[in-house]
């Protein structure tokens, strides 16, 4: 029967000492034997007792042995192959790297016309006189509008 460390009996005073049927010599009280040697740790020790046979009888898990490779690993061709993968990351990643370029150059000159053209205007209609401060604001804050607006656009399609 296993006990768990709260139900362990524990020996009284008057109990008597376990007696040694394997005719070991007996201990003076010091933890070593007659003959100088220690004995072992606790297996005569009626508080632990049970608690040491439990985890000699208890079974520890399986362990899951690997079988290992069943070919022998070529490392040059294993080099070879790990630069041949690099490489097509880099030029992916250089793919990459190019379009977003584009992309943004291509956001640039078509936000820079947009202002030229707006401001053309602009100025056509100062000449004329139709002009005044309040849609010079206009305009500058609608074009500042649509040109965060692509940015955030151009930037979402990133992710």
């Amino acid at each position: 029967e296993v006990y768990c460390a709260n139900h362990v009996p524990i020996a009284g005073p008057h109990d008597l000492p376990l007696s040694r049927s394997n005719g070991s010599p007996i201990e003076n009280g010091t933890g070593k034997t007659s003959n100088g040697y220690r004995r072992d740790a606790g297996l005569e020790d009626m508080k632990i007792a049970h608690a040491i046979k439990a985890t000699q009888v208890a079974k520890p898990y399986p362990k899951i042995v690997h079988k290992g490779a069943h070919y022998a690993v070529d490392y040059d061709a294993q080099t070879r192959l790990e630069l041949l993968h690099r490489r097509d990351e880099d030029k992916l990643y250089e793919a990459f790297q190019n379009q977003r370029t584009r992309e943004s150059e291509q956001f640039e000159s078509e936000t820079k016309e947009e202002w030229e053209r707006a401001l053309a205007d602009f100025a056509r209609k100062y000449e004329k006189g139709q002009a005044n401060i309040r849609n010079k604001d206009d305009l500058i804050r609608q074009l500042t509008i649509k040109r965060e607006k692509k940015l955030e656009t151009l930037h979402s399609k990133r992710r």
